[in-house]
């Protein structure tokens, strides 16, 4: 592109402040330079092969000094200066010394001195004159002499100088030519405004006609016709000049006269009539698409014809039809025939800041001026396909002259009132005598209504003047009536203003006592937390914050819009491990300074964002939930004062969220490098207190510490513990601290293992149920009861904690303790303190996860007729686990039956179109997805981001399926879903689901449990096929890949016995134990 930038802006040459358009490289004939066309061996032909252009390009280098010095001088003409220079000759002011007059001289540009290897080109060695420049240069002398008519310029003489070089002389025309006119025009040049009118043009464009008429009756065309080769003399006449190009394409015309041009124009010619096919010759702005694609076998008169359009084209818009910064981009534009009609094609010139500076104000009125009948004209003579054009150039001009005459034309319908006006304008005597009567008739009706109304007028009058007194009787009474009506509205809005100001100050002192009144044990909150910072032992700490907790929980209760309170609340639950509730408190604090102020909570909001970060790690979703991740952090920055600590490492979340949307898994992983990177320079400019969100973020991405080379786990783990150690300064109490130290610790050199962290972490925090749960999650494979008493203390200290429960759950389901799963949900309803919602939407997620469809289906519908928000929070919970678990018949059933209900939740729509696109069936999926895409906001929010990814997938899929190879392992992992819920052959998707382990490393596993289930059914499909050892293999790698499935917490036994293959493994030693039911 900067190529392209550069050869544009050189051609972009000023005249007066104007810019040239015949400058650009698509106003210059094939071969011509920019500067000098003979400097670069440029020819008038362009060979497309490239077979003549070393030839040329040393013909030029020889003429080049001989040129710059003196041309073609002899006894009978003398040079008195350059007119003009073109690919492949000069054009000098002569004086004829025998006739004592000016004429001009057209010389050839290279070597033409006769020599025993021809006319200034290489030989043969044996005098051979090899055809080129010279025949050609005589064959357009010939031609242009031939071709005697008032509007062609006449030869005089073709020669040779005194040293053997070839010239011809012809009339030296004085005036300009239409290229010139037509730049004053676009500048505005009030004179040439003036003398060329439009009709003046036509008729210069008619005389051009009329010579290329002539030419063609004897059987020749032009090929290069253009306003630059147009004359306009001082007195009128029109000559067409520069007949270089010119192709005699039938020697039987009518009128030919048995003339034949005998002289060859090319190395390969045989004569004039045939030149190589693929060859590009003419100026391509102006080109007809056979020209432009070297037909040369189809050029043919109505190739002039095409040209003729494109010059009247140009006087219409005042630019050229296929007008382009570089000559390439002209060719394209003609091959393909990109032609705007002339008003849109003045508007994309104009468009552009360069080009626009082609045009004054002037200009600009001038080139919007045009009759749509000569569009249609030019329009038609530039038809694409050379049978809709006008089969001749006379069909052409007759168009023309019937709109000079306002007579109909061909390439365009008038409509009535056009017909008749044009009628009008060629007999105006008659339209006049019509109009005459016309008029009389109107008048004499006129006066006949004249009368008549006048008499009516008097009656009216009359009954107008009782009617006024009538309404004025009426108009008085309503005005009194109004008055009455307005004084009692200013008395009614005075009350209601009044009222309302009382209302105010009402609400204000009740606020302003709210606030009084929650002083008290907001005070006595602040004390505690602030003393319990002086407190070492946090057991005793948290005894404080707890303490805490109830006077700010007193204070909101006092006003539930202090926000400070909610903000200080939700610090010491987070403290407390009571991270939902921390969380609700967060969002509050954020919303009431909204609310209040027009901008969030700053430290509210990151408060939450880094608190729920550290939720998803604990859990591990951290990699299935990166989106979200991402966009807690867009309010950060949007509320933070630019440039501050926190506005800066917000921005650079939302910076690693948008690669995330846009790379594969590998190129992100690069991305956390240069997040980690950034992160350093954040904490190396850290002024004032120090973040432990710095030294968490460091000790949880930097992999690289810099440098470009991968450390080794050993080196990283040293590195991020000084992190941790400095977050540990700061906040000893995090858990993720604690996570941080049991994922480094098989890199340890205290040989501690990843189960120590946790240990120490609920010695020194026993109040803390995260770190219960946190260490229940690392052993709940290996010491199940273990697990499940730890998870029992994190519901004792916090008994709303969700994902304690879920987990409770998952585990009591995968040792087949189903009766003790049934009894806690249970004894969660019977709870004080637990939230419905919360324990129904556990349900919701239990039955999803065992396969109880029928059960999952009443409760989706039940909580739906209760109420829209708990119904969608429902179904959006049914639907994430009917993903996770590939039940997507299942989640196409569930979803038709909640469209059936009167609600019609859209989410359900939405979850029905994503298991389409799992099945396979993206036909019937994008329509749904576009429908939803019209009108987003009637999904719940957080589901809309995950509209537009879903979407975007489905239509991105269907090319995906037929790759070999998927480079995104997102993506990669749902191509290998949809093709093992589709049947294809195992052989084609197994591969897909290997991970690689860096990934892991560094944001988790993205694999689902219910896709290790799916690995297990494509190895027993594929030991269908095998025998022996093989078949044995396969099996083994089948249960291998079950055992991972209930390990990672696949649940649904009824989905594994009704599979014909998946069952045949539930007696296997290795699985029974996941089969047993208490």
């Amino acid at each position: 592109m900067a190529g392209s930038d550069e050869n544009r802006n050189s051609t972009l040459e000023l005249n007066s402040g104007f810019l040239e358009l015949d400058s650009m490289a698509s106003m210059q004939r094939v071969g011509d330079s920019q500067v000098a066309a003979f400097a670069a061996g440029g020819s008038t032909l362009l060979d497309l092969d490239g077979l003549s252009e070393k030839t040329a390009k040393k013909a030029a280098a020889e003429a080049r000094s001989e040129l710059a010095t003196g041309h073609h001088e002899s006894e009978r003409y003398r040079v008195l200066h350059e007119i003009a220079r073109g690919g492949m000759g000069a054009v000098l002011e002569v004086h004829d010394s025998d006739l004592d007059r000016k004429v001009a001289m057209k010389v050839l540009l290279r070597d033409t001195r006769k020599s025993g290897s021809g006319s200034g080109s290489d030989g043969d060695g044996q005098g051979k004159v090899s055809t080129g420049p010279v025949e050609r240069f005589i064959a357009e002398a010939q031609l242009t002499g031939s071709l005697e008519h008032p509007n062609i310029v006449p030869v005089h003489e073709l020669g040779l100088d005194s040293q053997g070089r070839v010239y011809f002389t012809m009339k030296r025309v004085r005036g300009r030519s239409l290229r010139g006119v037509l730049d004053k025009l676009r500048q505005g040049h009030a004179p040439t405004l003036a003398e060329f009118t439009p009709a003046h043009l036509l008729n210069v464009l008619l005389k051009v006609c009329d010579a290329i008429e002539f030419a063609h009756s004897k059987g020749i065309v032009h090929r290069d016709l253009k306003p630059e080769n147009i004359m306009v003399g001082e007195f009128g006449e029109v000559l067409v000049m520069d007949w270089g190009l010119a192709k005699q394409i039938d020697s039987q015309a009518p009128d030919a006269e048995g003339y034949k041009l005998d002289v060859s124009l090319g190395a390969s010619d045989d004569d004039s009539t045939r030149t190589r096919e693929g060859t590009v010759s003419g100026t391509p702005a102006y080109m007809s698409p056979e020209q432009a694609r070297g037909e040369i076998s189809q050029v043919d008169q109505r190739t002039d014809v095409f040209c003729l359009g494109a010059m009247l084209y140009e006087t219409l818009c005042l630019v050229p039809p296929f007008l382009a910064p570089t000559m390439t981009g002209a060719l394209d534009a003609a091959r393909e025939h990109r032609l705007l009609p002339p008003r849109r094609k003045l508007d994309e010139v104009l468009a552009d800041k360069d080009l626009a500076r082609a045009f004054s104000a002037a200009g600009r009125d001038r080139a919007r001026r045009h009759a749509p009948e000569l569009v249609a004209i030019a329009l038609k003579a530039m038809a694409e396909k050379r049978e809709r054009r006008y089969p001749t150039v006379r069909d052409f001009k007759r168009d023309l002259e019937n709109f000079q005459g306002a007579l109909p034309i061909s390439a365009r319908r008038d409509h009535f009132v056009a017909r008749i006006l044009k009628w009008s304008k060629r007999n105006p005597t008659r339209a006049a005598v019509w109009t005459l009567i016309t008029v009389v008739l109107l008048l004499g009706l006129g006066v006949a209504a004249a009368v008549q109304a006048k008499f009516a007028m008097e009656q009216a009058t009359s009954q107008r003047r009782e009617l006024d007194l009538e309404r004025d009787k009426a108009a008085e009474a309503d005005r009194a009536l109004k008055a009455e009506q307005l004084a009692r509205e200013q008395a009614d809005r005075s009350a209601r203003l009044e009222k309302e100001k009382a209302e105010q100050e009402r609400r204000e002192a009740a606020k302003l006592a709210a606030r009084r009144a929650a002083l008290g044990p907001y005070s006595k909150a602040a004390d505690l937390r602030a003393r319990s910072a002086t407190i070492s032992n946090y057991a005793m700490r948290a005894a404080s914050w707890q303490q805490a907790a109830e006077h700010y929980a007193e204070a909101i209760s006092l006003d539930p819009t202090f926000a400070q309170a909610h903000l200080e609340l939700g610090a010491v639950l987070a403290d407390l491990g009571h991270d939902d509730e921390a969380l609700d408190h967060l969002a509050e604090a954020d919303r009431l300074t909204a609310a209040e102020t027009g901008r969030g909570h700053v430290e509210a909001l990151m408060s939450f964002a880094m608190y729920d970060l550290q939720r998803k790690v604990l859990s591990d979703t951290l990699a299935s939930s990166l989106e979200e991740v991402f966009r807690r952090f867009v309010p950060v920055r949007d509320a933070a004062e630019p440039g501050s600590m926190y506005a800066k490492i917000a921005q650079l979340f939302v910076d690693l969220g948008e690669s995330h949307q846009k790379l594969d898994a590998f190129a992100f992983l690069r991305e956390l490098d240069q997040f980690a990177d950034e992160l350093r320079k954040l904490e190396s400019q850290s002024e004032g207190t120090p973040l432990w969100e710095i030294y968490a973020l460091l000790a949880m991405f930097d992999y690289s510490g810099g440098t470009r080379a991968r450390a080794s786990l050993k080196t990283i783990a040293r590195r991020n513990r000084n992190y941790l150690e400095k977050a540990r300064e700061l906040k000893p109490n995090l858990p993720i601290l604690a996570w941080l130290d049991s994922r480094y610790a098989d890199a340890s050199e205290n040989k501690i293992t990843r189960f120590d962290p946790w240990n120490d972490f609920c010695q020194k925090f026993p109040y803390d149920p995260r770190g219960y749960f946190a260490r229940a999650k690392l052993v709940q494979g290996e010491k199940s009861e273990a697990a499940i008493a730890d998870l029992r203390q994190a519901i004792t200290l916090y008994p709303s904690y969700g994902e304690a429960h879920r987990l409770l759950l998952g585990i009591c389901v995968r040792e087949g303790n189903l009766t003790q799963a049934a009894d806690h949900v249970r004894s969660m309803r019977q709870a004080r303190g637990m939230d419905p919602l919360m324990v129904n939407l556990m349900e919701v997620e239990l039955t999803s996860s065992i396969g109880d469809y029928s059960r999952l289906e009443n409760l989706v519908e039940a909580m739906i007729r209760e109420g829209q928000g708990q119904g969608a929070k429902a179904l959006g919970t049914a639907g994430r686990i009917l993903l996770q678990s590939h039940e997507y018949d299942e989640l196409v059933r569930l979803s038709q039956r909640v469209l059936a209900l009167p609600a019609r939740p859209p989410l359900a729509q939405l979850l029905k179109a994503r298991a389409l696109t799992m099945k396979g069936d993206f036909t019937a999926a994008q329509p749904l997805f576009s429908e939803l895409e019209a009108a987003p906001a009637a999904l719940p929010e957080e589901w809309r981001s995950q509209l537009a990814a879903w979407a975007d997938q489905a239509r991105r899929y269907p090319e995906l399926m037929q790759l070999t190879g998927v480079p995104d392992a997102r993506d990669r992992l749902d191509i290998a879903r949809i093709l093992a819920v589709s049947g294809a052959n195992p052989q084609r998707w197994l591969h897909l689901f290997r991970i690689d382990a860096t990934l892991i490393a560094r944001i988790g596993r993205n694999l689902l449990p219910a896709d290790h289930m799916l690995q297990a059914q494509g190895h027993m499909r594929i030991m269908e096929g095998q025998n022996g050892l093989a078949a044995a293999a396969s099996r083994s790698r089948a249960v291998q890949s079950l055992m991972d499935a209930f390990e990672d917490g696949y649940m649904n036994r009824v989905r594994i016995k009704s599979d014909p293959l998946l069952s045949q493994l539930a007696g296997e030693p290795r699985l029974a134990k996941f089969f047993e039911t208490r």
